[in-house]
């Protein structure tokens, strides 16, 4: 994933704000080009990394590149809505696979964790978020709900519920590895459904 925090918005060659395509354009390509392996394989999931920070973003679905200038850009901006984005994406998706294909879809939160996030802020900035330990998870704490999502056989029939329950998200799992609710917004079944109109036309898939 990207997170340039307190960097400039920047874009990839392929014209897109760089937030956008790494965290959820090039995740969203790749899983739709795995469909038909993961179809033909036994209880395949689809795991996403994502971020309690989408609870603070907002998708405009006609402007996912953020370059109207409704809102003045900044990182956190850049990054919370593309981790919105890549919620209401999947939620979508998880929908439209029939129940039959055993297709497990989940997004998960690994928590705040001590990576190099802060590499482009100044060094004072730098220093206190390296003081943060007793709130933040090292990188092998951190790497929990990623693999208790991938792992554990608690997931497909949580999955399946969700599903056969007729709700409108996909599984979305919490630093402490526990089934919790994405955001409202990202519940917003209009708006995914938009989002994902958008993200299919962005990267190019009929």
């Amino acid at each position: 994933g990207r997170f340039a925090m307190g960097g400039a918005q920047r874009f990839s060659k392929d014209g897109y704000e760089q937030h956008l395509q790494v965290n959820h354009l090039a995740p969203a390509l790749l899983s739709l080009l795995l469909l038909p392996s993961l179809i033909r394989a036994s209880q395949s999931r689809i795991i996403n990394v994502n971020s309690v920070i989408h609870y603070i973003g907002f998708v405009d679905p006609n402007d996912l590149n953020l370059v109207a200038g409704k809102r003045k850009f900044s990182s956190l901006i850049g990054y919370s809505s593309s981790k919105l984005a890549q919620v209401m994406f999947n939620n979508v998706l998880f929908k439209k696979l029939p129940l039959e294909t055993g297709i497990s879809v989940v997004c998960l939160s690994p928590g705040v964790v001590q990576t190099n996030i802060t590499r482009d802020l100044p060094r004072l900035l730098q220093d206190v978020y390296s003081a943060l330990p007793y709130v933040s998870y090292s990188p092998q704490e951190g790497c929990r709900s990623s693999l208790f999502s991938a792992t554990a056989s608690q997931i497909p029939n949580y999955c399946e519920k969700l599903k056969t329950n007729d709700k409108s998200v996909c599984a979305y799992i919490s630093q402490y590895c526990q089934p919790t609710n994405p955001s409202e917004e990202a519940r917003n079944i209009e708006t995914s459904n938009k989002v994902w109109a958008k993200t299919i036309e962005l990267i190019g898939l009929p």
